[in-house]
C-alpha cells in the first residue's frame, strides 16, 4: 500500500515543525489580556530555548499592539497578524520556517486584566 501524495506533502511541510501562538483577547478593548503563549513542536529542543519563546511572545505581542484598533477587534485579523509575526520572528531568529498558527480566545472583560492572574500562585 503506497503513501498518497497528500500525505507526503503534509510530511514535507511538517519537517520544520509547528509553532502556535495562543492569545487571550478582550474584543471590546482590542487588548491582549495576558502575554501570548507560544507552544512549539519539532522546531528544536523546545525546553532548551526558553528565552527564544519569550522573545517570540514579545514579537507577537508587539505586532498586535501596533496593529490598528480595527484589526485588534477582529479575531480573524488578530490570528493572521499573530501568525505572520511568529513566522517572521522564527525565520529571522533561527532560520527555520515552521508552520506558524495562532489561536485567539475571545473574551469580554468587565474587570481589569490583572484579575485573570491569581496572586496566590
Amino acid at each position: 500500500m503506497g503513501v498518497s501524495e497528500l500525505v507526503l506533502r503534509d510530511r514535507r511541510s511538517l519537517r520544520s515543525g509547528v509553532a502556535l501562538a495562543v492569545l487571550a483577547l478582550d474584543l471590546e478593548r482590542g487588548e491582549l489580556l495576558v502575554p501570548p503563549q507560544i507552544v512549539a513542536r519539532g522546531v528544536g529542543d523546545e525546553r532548551n530555548f526558553p528565552s527564544l519563546w519569550a522573545r517570540a511572545s514579545d514579537a507577537v505581542r508587539e505586532a498586535i499592539e501596533l496593529a490598528p484598533m480595527k484589526v485588534r477587534r477582529d479575531p480573524a485579523a488578530v490570528r493572521e497578524t499573530a501568525s505572520r509575526a511568529l513566522k517572521r520572528f522564527l525565520s529571522r531568529t533561527i532560520d527555520r520556517r515552521p508552520i506558524s498558527l495562532a489561536v485567539v480566545v475571545e473574551l469580554r472583560m468587565e474587570g481589569q486584566p490583572e484579575d485573570l492572574v491569581s496572586s496566590d500562585r
